[in-house]
């Protein structure tokens, strides 16, 4: 047997993707990426687009309507701190990404966080605040007797979203 290195094993393998291929390919995408674009430009009525402007919507908050003008690139939680008056400010603006739970609200049965929710998407929702609970309700009393407020700062949000996963707990005041 022959270790001899022939022709056919000293040439690379063939590649399915080529740089022409691949350039190809890139030029097709850019073109249809245009087309999309302009199609999109062309009829912004059709595509549903609200604003650039302030845009009329009507939020249900703590079981009340209340009646805003807001642009549309407007945060639940913003609307609610900075819109209203008065403001609602127990959900707190912390890292505004979604990830600490200090801007908790329930929004139709759920915990979300207000500042992920543009608040033209909350409309016809039923929104809940820390400011719409009774003031001498269980989940707060159990935060404060078991020091579970650490500063106070975030307290709000967590006890949203703690009444929304004990949603069978009614809340009431305690009776004393």
């Amino acid at each position: 047997m022959s270790l001899k290195k022939t022709p056919e094993s000293e040439a690379k393998p063939k590649s399915r993707f080529s740089r022409r291929g691949f350039l190809g390919g890139m030029g097709i995408g850019a073109a249809g990426t245009g087309l999309l674009e302009r199609e999109a430009e062309a009829s912004p009525a059709a595509a549903g687009v609200s604003g650039p402007g302030p845009v009329a919507i009507t939020l249900n908050i703590n079981g009340k309507p209340i009646n805003l003008k807001i642009e549309p690139r407007v945060t639940l939680l913003d609307a609610m701190r900075n819109h209203l008056e008065p403001p609602l400010t127990g959900a707190k603006r912390v890292c505004d990404r979604g990830t600490c739970g200090a801007c908790t609200v329930i929004m139709s049965g759920k915990s979300v966080y207000g500042c992920t929710v543009l608040a033209i998407d909350a409309q016809g929702k039923n929104i809940e605040t820390i400011e719409g609970l009774p003031q001498n309700n269980p989940i707060s009393n159990a935060f404060v007797n078991n020091d579970g407020q650490q500063c106070g700062y975030c307290t709000p949000g967590f006890v949203m979203a703690t009444r929304a996963s004990c949603r069978s707990i009614p809340i009431r005041p305690w009776k004393t």
